[in-house]
């Protein structure tokens, strides 16, 4: 009879701790992996910092990352590449705007910088599983 407990009790310990990786959520963080392209009328954005804000970020730590040149991002958490899970308010802003610069002149780049900035972006995502190509239309 302890016999058959200790085999169960092993099982559901098994099974409980694949469970984070059977669903795609980094066991260590419980965040998801989450990269793609960051776009302007279906052109890439290059060099915008992003943010995805938490919808409560008492729990939840914003991620970040940086586009390449050609709008690609993978988002973080500190060192830790992933998303925390729920709904997201995403953030574009200029990283050269805190030393006082811009990083581009291109018209299209500062409509995504002044429309998608901290306190006026209203663009949502909602982070539910790991994702490789998340296309962020910030048309």
């Amino acid at each position: 009879m302890i016999r058959i407990k200790r085999t169960a009790v092993v099982m559901i310990a098994l099974c409980s701790s694949a469970l984070p990786l059977l669903s795609g959520c980094t066991p260590s963080t419980g965040f998801y992996e989450v990269e793609g392209t960051v776009t302007h009328n279906g052109e890439p954005v290059p060099k915008v910092f992003l943010i995805f804000h938490p919808a409560n970020p008492d729990i939840h730590p914003e991620a970040m990352a940086m586009s390449d040149e050609q709008g690609r991002y993978k988002m973080m958490v500190g060192n830790s590449p992933g998303v925390p899970p729920g709904e997201h308010t995403v953030y574009a802003t200029d990283p050269a705007a805190v030393q006082g610069g811009s990083s581009s002149d291109d018209p299209d780049y500062k409509e995504v910088i002044t429309k998608y900035g901290p306190g006026t972006s209203t663009y949502k995502v909602t982070i539910d599983k790991d994702e490789s190509e998340l296309e962020l239309k910030l048309d």
